[in-house]
């Protein structure tokens, strides 16, 4: 889950999970589809865009969408191969909580918020605040899509 556009090598994650699984079996994935900016992180995204970084993107975003995957999952040889698109929503409690979520240096945009100086961090979660609109009750609500996949291992 959420973690085959960050793979060096697509394909071979494919196999390999193929290969792992018992004759039958079914190997399946989802991840955020990039290319409708479905990602919970694509305010923070913007955000960084706008404050003159380089939005981080994982190094196979194209195989975030349903095509790549069924592609991927067809190629490794797997058997009804079906995909969807699934809608979400992520659920933040106010902007802040959103903040704290996304600037933790663990994933891609961590690290670069991490980098920036204290004034341009500053910066970004002032482009932050103008991408995220709360609601009444001061909760964010980012709408989300990911493309999911599965496939049987053949017999």
């Amino acid at each position: 889950a959420l973690v085959i556009s960050f793979v060096p090598d697509p394909a071979k994650a494919v196999a390999e999970m193929v290969r792992v699984a018992r004759p039958g079996g079914t190997v399946a994935s989802y991840m955020w589809d990039l290319s409708m900016a479905g990602s919970p992180l694509e305010p923070i995204y913007r955000a960084i865009s706008k404050v003159g970084s380089a939005a981080p993107r994982p190094r196979s975003q194209a195989v975030s969408t349903r095509p790549a995957q069924q592609e991927l999952w067809t190629k490794a040889g797997l058997q009804a191969v079906e995909t969807r698109h699934m809608r979400t929503e992520a659920i933040f409690s106010s902007v802040e909580d959103y903040w704290e979520a996304t600037a933790v240096p663990v994933g891609p945009q961590g690290m670069v918020i991490n980098r920036l100086s204290p004034e341009a961090r500053e910066r970004l979660r002032d482009a932050l605040r103008h991408e995220l609109t709360p609601g009444p009750d001061g909760r964010i609500a980012v709408p989300c899509v990911a493309s999911a996949v599965k496939g049987r291992v053949p017999q």
